[in-house]
């Protein structure tokens, strides 16, 4: 179990670190087989914990490539695997084995496609090969093709294997008995497929920490096995194997599933031979089961949160003789507690929310369960109305839970550290390990909460996040952040929220900013900047034509917004705020999309340079007064906030004539110092 463990913390602290770098990598690949050669000539526990170890971080995610955000139009060939008609017609498929016409591999990581198409008047062949020319979608959360028009290849279909006629089958038949959204999140919930037709339900499970009731996981594999050893009767009960099996591969074989597979197979085996296995072992052995089998690949953060959650529920379970509260509550508080540092490490929040929530929610499951096998009868009619009640009951209780304080979190600005030691603290009352005295009791539930409270080191600083084709700035003082736009137009804004700007916050330990400005109301510039107003109730400020205003809360950093004078009234992009930003050891001037007067104004009320960083306007597509501002400011360096659409960019030939280096988003994260 003790290997277990260290293989977990190899795999996740480099997980929330970023990455690991790959020559790094593979020098722990090495040394780890070293070691294990030396565990097998002479066993010893340390060496096999070490062995773990260096294995974890051979298994680490590696550093992520710079951020793409890209749209263009691509041909290439893939067997089709399945297919669904959306309601708007037009269908939704998935290809594998993607190359180009002329052979070559796709350039993306993934070796599946989602497609979208708006042909509706023939449907394509399992397994055929297909010829797709459409729009290719790559962004953070993966790629897609949008738009796509296909033919069928003659001979070049492929059978697939029975497994995926079921899946395709089951996918039909559910959309086809089914109201739209149900039929999405039945699909979701019985094979796996994304939610892209229920994002917003997506969204609100996701914030509050109730993903893995929505999505597949080893969860609903531990209740199918509850329900069949409740529901079968005894001359019955070798079918419950079989049953979980069929309902494994109709998941896809998602990793949730068949890891909690595993360890039921490991308990019934041992439980066929009259021995009974701990928890623990059995929790260690599904571990080992996993990475034994599964061929070398880098560990996800869902293997991190499954085991961790499982070792929460393990290590603090509720004895059968508690109320009926505790043992409703205490295994959702375990899970939570167990999985709440490695949440705050990636993003910077946590979920408490998800404690209630779980146990209220979970009980839809097997419900919807039992309404989408009615549907599929000849009863399935009465089904509809109970489905329409279910999905207002959800909506009414995530509702007022999304109101709620704390929903999520966020705390960016706590080491997360303290996050652990809180945790630890609630797993240690749960277990009753904490010291028996009331006063030592008192002391550390008080010194845990204190953690929470006291703020983590940090250093004062600008940080320009990648958020594609828009912008995003951060400046961080000693006491406050500020956020000089923050909007993208190929990001949503949740997802510019949790999944860029809180992890960056996070990774600095600076706050969530209090107050915040906008360059010029563009939405490329701005939606989120709406949505942290509504979350966390963030102030704008604004200095007017001509004007200047201090912000004095950054200390120790000088930072004033400059309102500029467009040559127009009506003339959006000319108009608005640019930030000056001075520290102990640089300055920096940060730009909107102003071009033409507005730049050659700002000649004359920004003083000279030199300027350690010029945020370029409109993301270095303008070069309209640009050249008067760099002979100005003589900056030593120029960032762009672009996305790869814009390259290449018509300001980078006019800073490269002058000898200014450039970086830009696409790249990472832009920071000072």
């Amino acid at each position: 179990m003790l290997a277990a463990v260290a293989f977990l913390l190899g795999c996740g602290v480099p997980a929330v670190r970023r990455g690991l770098d790959p020559a790094l990598g593979d020098a722990t690949a090495v040394a780890a087989l070293l070691v294990a050669v030396a565990v097998a000539l002479a066993p010893a526990r340390g060496w096999i914990v070490c062995a773990a170890l260096l294995l974890g971080l051979a298994r680490a995610p590696q550093r992520p490539p710079a951020v793409v955000f890209a749209t263009r139009p691509v041909v290439l060939d893939g067997r089709c695997l399945a297919w669904q008609p959306l309601p708007e017609g037009g269908i939704r498929g998935w290809l594998d084995t993607l190359c180009s016409p002329d052979g070559r591999a796709l350039d993306r990581e993934e070796r599946r496609l989602a497609f979208t198409s708006p042909q509706s008047d023939a449907v394509p062949a399992l397994g055929a090969t297909l010829r797709v020319a459409g729009v290719l979608v790559a962004t953070p959360a993966g790629t897609r093709l949008e738009r796509a028009c296909w033919l069928a290849r003659s001979g070049g279909a492929t059978p697939v294997s029975v497994v995926t006629r079921w899946r395709h089958a089951l996918r039909l038949h559910l959309q086809a008995r089914l109201p739209a959204g149900e039929s999405a999140l039945a699909c979701s919930l019985v094979l796996g497929d994304p939610l892209s037709d229920q994002e917003e339900l997506a969204e609100a499970y996701r914030r509050l920490g109730l993903l893995h009731i929505l999505a597949v996981s080893g969860m609903h594999l531990w209740l199918y096995d509850v329900l069949l050893r409740r529901l079968l009767p005894r001359r019955l009960a070798a079918l419950r194997w079989p049953a979980l099996l069929l309902a494994a591969l109709l998941s896809g074989g998602e990793a949730p599933v068949m890891r909690a597979l595993s360890a039921v197979l490991l308990r019934d085996g041992m439980a066929a031979r009259g021995r009974r296995v701990s928890a623990w072992t059995l929790w260690a052995a599904a571990l080992w089961v996993e990475v034994a089998l599964v061929p070398p690949r880098p560990a996800d953060i869902g293997l991190l949160l499954s085991y961790a959650a499982t070792a929460g529920l393990i290590a603090a379970p509720a004895a059968r003789t508690s109320a009926w509260l505790r043992r409703v509550l205490q295994p959702s508080l375990a899970a939570f507690a167990a999985t709440a540092p490695w949440m705050h490490a990636l993003q910077g929040t946590v979920e408490p929310w998800t404690v209630l929530l779980t146990p209220l929610l979970a009980p839809l499951f097997p419900l919807r369960l039992a309404l989408y096998a009615l549907a599929c009868t000849p009863l399935g009619g009465v089904c509809n109305p109970v489905l329409h009640a279910v999905r207002a009951a959800e909506g009414a209780v995530l509702g007022v839970a999304e109101r709620l304080p704390g929903s999520p979190w966020a705390m960016p600005q706590v080491p997360t550290a303290a996050v652990a030691a809180a945790a630890a603290a609630v797993l240690m009352t749960l277990t009753g390990t904490w010291p028996r005295a009331p006063a030592a009791r008192a002391t550390g539930a008080v010194l845990a909460l204190a953690l929470l409270v006291l703020p983590a080191p940090r250093r004062p600083g600008l940080v320009v996040l990648p958020v594609g084709h828009g912008l995003a700035a951060v400046i961080a003082g000693d006491r406050e952040s500020f956020a000089f736009d923050l909007g993208s137009a190929d990001l949503r804004p949740r997802r510019l929220l949790d999944a860029v700007l809180l992890p960056e916050l996070a990774r600095r330990h600076w706050p969530l900013p209090a107050q915040g400005a906008t360059s010029h109301p563009d939405s490329d510039h701005t939606n989120a900047l709406q949505l942290l107003e509504e979350r966390h109730g963030l102030r704008r400020l604004a200095a007017g034509p001509g004007q200047t205003l201090d912000l004095p809360e950054l200390r120790p950093l000088a930072a004033r917004l400059v309102g500029v004078r467009p040559a127009l009234d009506a003339d959006r992009n000319g108009s608005g705020m640019v930030l000056e930003l001075r520290g102990p050891r640089f300055r920096a001037v940060l730009l909107g999309d102003q071009y033409g007067h507005a730049l050659r104004q700002l000649t004359a009320v920004l003083e000279p340079g030199p300027l350690d960083v010029l945020l370029l306007p409109h993301h270095g597509l303008t070069t309209d007064g640009l050249p008067e501002l760099l002979d100005h400011l003589r900056p030593r360096m120029v960032w762009a906030a672009c996305g790869r659409n814009d390259w290449p960019l018509p300001a980078a030939a006019v800073a490269a004539r002058r000898g200014i280096a450039l970086r830009t988003t696409l790249e990472g994260p832009l920071a000072l110092p």
